[in-house]
């Protein structure tokens, strides 16, 4: 059995017995059946239910298939992810926001700590 990866996404035109595993989009674990004759009205579709699609970094497991290529590089769906990943950039975590006000609430403490180490120090000293 030879499977190939997707370097595209790729609008079926021809599908026999077409298996693909599509896990890196939509982190299911069985592979989904593919069918070239497969319209629909429906704009707000899934990713996972496009059932006329080969979706680039997922892999064909079983079957056979022709199409056209439809989306290369950051205009694919793991493309779009990629988009949404480098804006988001700057968010942080709310684990992460926990974090900066707990090292804040430290170094105010820490400081606290020095200035009466400093004033006991130097009233013992005279």
């Amino acid at each position: 059995m030879q499977e190939d990866t997707f370097q595209q996404t790729i609008r079926l035109i021809e599908s026999a017995n077409l298996q693909i595993q599509e896990s890196s989009l939509t982190g299911e674990s069985v592979p989904s059946e593919k069918n070239a004759d497969f319209i629909t009205s429906d704009e707000k579709i899934s990713v996972g239910d496009k059932e006329n699609m080969a979706f680039m970094s997922t892999i064909a497991i079983y079957g056979r298939g022709e199409g056209v290529v439809v989306a290369t590089a950051m205009d694919t769906e793991i493309g779009k992810i990629a988009k949404i990943l480098d804006e988001d950039e700057n968010m942080l975590t709310p684990l992460q926001i926990k974090l900066e006000e707990l090292g804040k609430t430290f170094r105010l403490w820490s400081f606290w700590q020095f200035v009466e180490l400093f004033f006991c120090c130097r009233n013992v000293t005279r």
